[in-house]
């Protein structure tokens, strides 16, 4: 019974399209297509840790001598106080990132892709300032880390959508 359920599933699954982004050989030219890609430096010690988050998904093996594209990417960060006491002080916060990009083709200088994508994180205040600062950096690190796998997702399926 269960192999046949398993069997119905394949048959369900190649009935609807359904196939592996990174898998067979449009995955490995998606691969390639994203190890094409140089990411522009970005601004302030965040930027840095998106762009090296970005640099390790997009090109695992090292920078490209010849890129064939070009990431730009401005950040915009946003605070919002979320637990605010009686005494108008926050006890806990949202830290938005956001991520305007544009993606070039260098060999005609046009932009090919451009979006948004944002993240989000939360973190709390708390009594001893030395752990809410390490709270803060977390939360901005692991939106950093969020949006290098946002933007990777994103680049990934413009090339799926632009090859077929």
């Amino acid at each position: 019974m269960q192999r046949l359920l398993a069997l119905l599933s394949l048959i369900l699954c190649a009935a609807c399209g359904f196939h592996p982004l990174y898998g067979g050989v449009s995955g490995t030219v998606r691969r390639l297509e994203l190890s094409q890609i140089a990411v522009t430096p970005i601004e302030s010690r965040l930027g840095t840790n998106l762009r090296n988050e970005l640099i390790d998904r997009l090109t695992p093996a090292g920078e490209p001598a010849y890129p064939q594209y070009r990431l730009d990417i401005a950040l915009h960060e946003l605070r919002e106080g979320l637990g605010i006491q009686p005494d108008a002080s926050v006890t806990r916060w949202n830290y938005q990132l956001t991520a305007d990009y544009q993606l070039f083709d260098l060999g005609t200088g046009k932009v090919i892709a451009k979006g948004q994508a944002n993240s989000i994180a939360a973190y709390s205040v708390v009594d001893s300032p030395y752990a809410t600062l390490s709270a803060e950096q977390d939360a901005e690190r692991r939106t950093a880390i969020d949006l290098g796998q946002e933007l990777e997702l994103r680049l990934a399926l413009f090339f799926e959508q632009r090859n077929h």
